[in-house]
């Protein structure tokens, strides 16, 4: 069931980034970055029930969770979350200033005329 997730979040981000608007350009790349987050955790191998730190009596648990599979996920979500939103402020001023909603709109000289 979690592999069908990530294939599904995946294969929807790739389509929404090829289909040519701007702001489905930007719903793509939030679909792949939360699926690519799932496969770093995934590989991590997480197992059921397990402690993510040691005991409070200073024993080792019988299965400890792995910190640097956390650490990278967290990492992970940190940075696409901080670069999620610089797209949509990115969109939205590209939308408003040139009033482009997709990417035939451009013109060759890099962004459509400006109403002044």
């Amino acid at each position: 069931m979690f592999e069908l997730l990530v294939l599904f979040l995946c294969f929807s981000g790739l389509l929404y980034l090829f289909r040519g608007t701007v702001f489905s350009l930007v719903f793509g790349f939030i679909l792949l970055g939360n699926g690519v987050n799932l496969v770093i955790f995934g590989l991590s191998r997480p197992k059921l029930n397990a402690f993510p730190f040691y005991a409070i009596d200073g024993s080792v648990a019988k299965s400890v969770a792995d910190p640097v599979a956390q650490a990278l996920v967290l990492t992970a979500i940190v940075i696409s979350f901080s670069l999620f939103f610089y797209m949509i402020a990115v969109t939205i001023k590209l939308a408003k200033t040139y009033k482009v909603a997709t990417f035939e709109d451009l013109n060759d000289e890099g962004f459509g005329e400006k109403d002044e």
